[in-house]
């Protein structure tokens, strides 16, 4: 985990731009306490301050960033669990290098992110085209704020109240030609129905017009159809007591194999989160010192999320420094009681739009929130939940399929069916009938009436 960090303009007088920088600066040290490094460079008549502060957590030694040669700059906050950078060479060499090595060559950029698997949030200067690259992944897993400076933009992991910022919006990757001085966006493959209004709001608040490059085909996941018969058959189990409900579910031979296949991708979620990471706490990890501290971190809220993570995390007795967090659980698995209302108002279809529309909101309302929350603690949030492979199996079942909260059963039974069952399946009979409860509202520390995506007026 870093925090990155890039400003640029044209101003001859460059105290505006080291003032910004000053302000961020300590807040990008305290998203990576073990490192960091400042890059200035001047081309095509900018001014550039590139920066980043390194969290170790991946690769057999620290790599110093930013990283460059005669072509490129290139700064990065991510992990990487997947694509075309194999596990054995992220042991090793740890993600940054080998992305870099990528992109170096790469015939197109976005080709090459549009293939990883995890979450992240970089900037990349190719000094032989005039270009700056930059972007978060598509599930908007990372920090990345954008700005506007006289003639430049500032690009950073984390600003205050003085910098007039907004959330990057994670609808794909974005490329400023220092020549032509235009803003293009390559949108990813799949693009949410709020596609063009988060456009919308990032132009109007650069006051400037972002040109769209149609580069990557576009995909879409499962579309709405209503239950069959078989499948209101099915769904009449639900009703039973709920003491019976879940084991009668697990008789059900679709349904099992769906629990299955949920056991086995989220499972290799958890493990290829804490496998790759040096096998030291903060303390040690800087001196490389035998290390035997207890290095397992679950962010508990409570919940059957978070039991499940911390059930499969004490699978693997590999040491680690990082958070896991039950984070995109709820939009996923349909947890919201807002889903409930919305089954109960306009039947599938209305859950159907509910549970998507949650989905699309999901990067820019509460991933970068809780990434900056987190890595200002010099830790680091992973989330298996979000990993693509999970992703991708849940968001291709049928809504029925995943959550069945009906009104007129006990909520902690229906709502997040197919999470619940799991958990069951793992022995975790008790916790599986558990209700939802939020941790920021029953400890009283949040605010129902405020909005998780604007700034508290307590700060």
């Amino acid at each position: 985990m870093c925090g990155i960090f890039c400003i640029f303009s044209t101003l001859t007088n460059n105290d505006v731009l080291s003032a910004k920088y000053k302000i961020c600066k300590p807040y990008l040290k305290r998203r990576g306490p073990d490192c960091y490094t400042d890059l200035k460079i001047t081309i095509s008549d900018y001014t550039f301050t590139f920066a980043a502060g390194i969290l170790w957590l991946q690769g057999e030694n620290l790599v110093k960033q930013p990283l460059e040669s005669n072509k490129s700059i290139f700064v990065f906050n991510g992990d990487l669990f997947g694509g075309n950078i194999s596990d054995e060479d992220r042991k090793v060499y740890g993600d940054t290098i080998l992305l870099y090595e990528k992109l170096e060559k790469a015939a197109s950029i976005v080709g090459v992110l549009s293939s990883l698997q995890g979450p992240y949030a970089l900037i990349y200067l190719n000094k032989k085209n005039f270009k700056l690259y930059f972007g978060r992944d598509i599930f908007g897993r990372r920090s990345l704020l954008i700005g506007k400076v006289e003639d430049g933009f500032i690009i950073t992991s984390v600003a205050t109240k003085c910098i007039d910022c907004i959330e990057l919006p994670a609808i794909g990757i974005f490329s400023y030609d220092l020549l032509s001085k235009e803003l293009i966006l390559t949108p990813w493959s799949f693009r949410n129905n709020n596609f063009t209004t988060k456009l919308k709001e990032l132009e109007h608040f650069l006051s400037c017009d972002i040109a769209v490059n149609e580069e990557l085909h576009v995909v879409s996941y499962k579309e709405f159809c209503e239950p069959t018969k078989t499948d209101t058959e099915f769904l009449n189990r639900i009703k039973l007591p709920f003491d019976k409900v879940f084991a009668e579910l697990l008789n059900n031979g679709m349904f099992f194999n769906n629990v299955t296949k949920l056991h086995v991708i989220l499972e290799a979620a958890v493990a290829k989160r804490i496998s790759t990471q040096p096998k030291y706490c903060k303390r040690c990890i800087i001196l490389k010192e035998s290390c035997h501290h207890a290095l397992v971190g679950v962010l508990f809220s409570g919940g059957l999320d978070c039991t499940i993570l911390a059930l499969l995390a004490d699978k693997f007795t590999d040491a680690f420094q990082v958070l896991l967090v039950g984070m995109g659980a709820d939009e996923l698995f349909g947890g919201y009681s807002r889903h409930r209302a919305a089954l109960k108002r306009n039947g599938w279809l209305g859950l159907y739009n509910s549970l998507n529309e949650d989905w699309q909101n999901i990067s820019h309302r509460n991933l970068a929130r809780d990434d900056r929350v987190v890595s200002d603690h010099g830790r680091q949030l992973r989330t298996p939940y979000l990993d693509e492979n999970v992703v991708d199996f849940v968001r291709d079942l049928n809504c029925w399929e995943k959550t069945c909260p009906f009104s007129d059963i006990p909520a902690g039974v229906g709502d997040k069916i197919l999470l619940r069952t799991l958990g069951y399946h793992m022995g975790l009979q008790t916790v599986s009938s558990f209700k939802k409860r939020a941790l920021q509202f029953g400890s009283k520390i949040a605010n129902s009436k405020e909005n998780a995506c604007d700034v508290s007026p307590r700060l």
